[in-house]
């Protein structure tokens, strides 16, 4: 609705129609508060993979890591590619 509407309702004369349109307040009570303080464990995921996404974007990356599967090239030799790398290190450029 237009807001003009909406004001010229909640001065109507008719305490009916003007209660229809009056502004709620956000905390009516214990159960809103209660509402606007809980934090659901998905709600702190989200947050936190969002917040992840965002550091991610932000960086740029200056390597590209790749597992080599085998000596060979060939499929199905899960033995290199299972075992755990020697060495695994990452550079810090200043």
């Amino acid at each position: 609705m237009y807001e003009e509407l909406v004001d010229i309702m909640r001065g109507s004369k008719f305490s009916l129609l003007a209660s229809f349109f009056q502004e709620e307040e956000l905390t009516t009570g214990f159960k809103a508060i209660n509402k606007q303080l809980k934090t659901t464990v998905g709600n702190k995921f989200r947050s936190s993979l969002y917040l992840l996404m965002e550091t991610l974007n932000a960086m740029t990356p200056h390597y590209v890591r790749c597992i080599k599967p085998n000596e060979e090239k060939m499929p199905f030799e899960t033995r290199p590619v299972t075992t755990p790398p020697r060495c695994v290190t990452k550079l810090s450029w200043p």
